[in-house]
């Protein structure tokens, strides 16, 4: 929104066609009286009004292009012109505003979206970061080597998968960063066997996932506990 180009010069109300100013050095003016004001008749404390200019009782009127002080109908346009331009830059400072919040809120909506809890037993396969795993979700398959979790592919717990999350411990919003072995070290503590409900199978081993700085600086609290099977398996862990 575009603020209204001011004006070259100064705005005044049409002249009162031109008059013929009296040459004041031979104008009458009424007595003055002792204490300052003017004789009965006159015009008040201050004042005079030339004759052809005005006289006691009436609207000045000006020859010229000056507009009278105190004139109704332009000091209420200049209030309207006053109004015009503190609407439109408030105006503009509000649309301003509102991009602003949208781009918040719309960023922000993006982010509930991506961090958003997946269903624990998907009917079909879905993208997930690792911040949307739940208890029982199985993962399709890991990355390589000590690569970062990023987005996986999770899938109904009947299909072949190699890992599925037994265990998931998330830290409170206002907790402060303690460090990535420390942390580790809280998630192992409740990473194992004893999160299974059954004997668990043979060659299965079991990984923590936690939240880099950098997840944990945006937000992420949430440590996870998978248990993986190298060859992969069918069937839930859980059941």
């Amino acid at each position: 929104m575009s603020t209204p180009q001011e004006p070259e010069g100064p705005v005044f109300a049409a002249p009162t066609p031109t008059g013929a100013v009296p040459d004041l050095a031979h104008v009458e003016l009424p007595p003055v009286r002792p204490d300052g004001g003017t004789a009965p008749g006159g015009a008040g404390p201050g004042s005079a009004f030339a004759h052809g200019v005005g006289a006691p009782g009436t609207t000045p009127a000006w020859t010229g292009t000056l507009p009278p002080p105190h004139d109704p109908a332009v000091e209420a346009a200049r209030r309207r012109t006053a109004r015009r331009r503190v609407l439109l830059v408030v105006g503009g400072v509000l649309a301003l505003a509102l991009l602003v919040t949208g781009t918040v809120l719309g960023a922000g909506h993006l982010r509930d979206r991506a961090w958003a809890p997946v269903a624990s037993a998907p009917d079909t396969p879905v993208r997930a970061h690792a911040v949307q795993l739940v208890l029982g979700s199985c993962i399709d398959e890991l990355p390589e080597g000590s690569d970062p979790l990023g987005l996986v592919r999770v899938v109904p717990c009947t299909e072949e998968h190699q890992a599925q999350v037994v265990g998931r411990r998330d830290a409170v919003p206002a907790a402060v960063w303690p460090g990535t072995e420390a942390l580790a070290a809280r998630a192992a503590a409740v990473c194992g066997p004893q999160m299974l409900g059954s004997e668990p199978p043979a060659g299965l081993e079991f990984v923590v996932v936690t939240p880099s700085e950098a997840g944990w600086e945006a937000g992420d609290r949430a440590s996870l506990c998978l248990a993986v099977t190298p060859g992969g398996t069918s069937g839930s862990l859980l059941d």
